[in-house]
């Protein structure tokens, strides 16, 4: 089993690096499984990383054996009947890059930005502890006291270009695996309220989709991890 997890705040020259799109990481997994020598695998992916999980098992069919996605399925994706510019979009992608207006808030310690994030969309339903688990692995002690969050530029802007619906329906379509999905009831579907009833799309463009909902929020591995380890497991083996 390999974990792929980038320590972004001892790499700044990875915080530099500014992807267009999702296919971007792509290739960078397709790098890693090249580099470890592995002709064949099984792929899991949480969150953003289910959906690359979904297009990386589509693009390589033949190094793929099986697919687990946690929680949400699908990016973020422009309609494919036109709606929404895209030169538009790209300007605005740019003109943020450009004039970097974000700023990490200062925290006085990361006991403190746990609490807080705690109460976010994202991180809801999950324990203080378990929080601090996530954002410890990402924040930079100031010299002046306090910490920041340190971020990967795709998650605090803009992506450049996005997919349409059609190009995602496309991979998903693509993917000849099996493919588990564990849908949290208080997760991605009902968060984002696009994806709100569209289990049975996805899993009629793919055959191969077995779905299973399962209780807990967005991080249901951190918060119910043996019923998503035996899921998995059963899947897997």
């Amino acid at each position: 089993m390999y974990i792929v997890q980038c320590k972004k705040a001892q790499k700044q020259w990875y915080q530099r690096r500014v992807r267009a799109i999702i296919l971007d990481w792509v290739l960078e997994v397709e790098q890693i499984r090249k580099a470890l020598g592995l002709e064949k695998m099984s792929i899991v992916g949480h969150s953003m990383s289910s959906s690359l999980s979904v297009i990386y098992s589509a693009t390589f069919p033949e190094r793929v054996s099986k697919t687990v996605v946690i929680d949400s399925i699908a990016p973020i994706v422009r309609e494919s009947n036109g709606t929404g510019n895209i030169v538009e979009h790209l300007r605005s992608a740019i003109d943020l890059r450009v004039n970097d207006t974000f700023r990490q808030k200062l925290y006085p310690d990361v006991d403190n930005l746990a609490e807080i994030k705690a109460n976010s969309t994202w991180y809801k339903g999950l324990d203080v502890e378990l929080v601090k688990l996530i954002v410890e692995r990402g924040v930079e002690q100031q010299e002046g006291g306090g910490v920041k969050q340190t971020y990967e530029p795709c998650l605090r802007y803009n992506s450049m270009m996005y997919l349409t619906r059609d190009d995602y329906f496309s991979f998903l379509t693509g993917v000849k695996c099996p493919i588990l999905w564990l849908d949290a009831e208080e997760g991605t579907t009902k968060i984002i309220p696009r994806l709100s009833g569209m289990e049975g799309v996805f899993i009629a463009l793919n055959n191969n989709i077995s779905h299973e909902k399962l209780p807990g929020p967005h991080h249901l591995h951190m918060s119910n991890p043996k019923q998503v380890a035996d899921s998995i497991d059963k899947f897997l083996l």
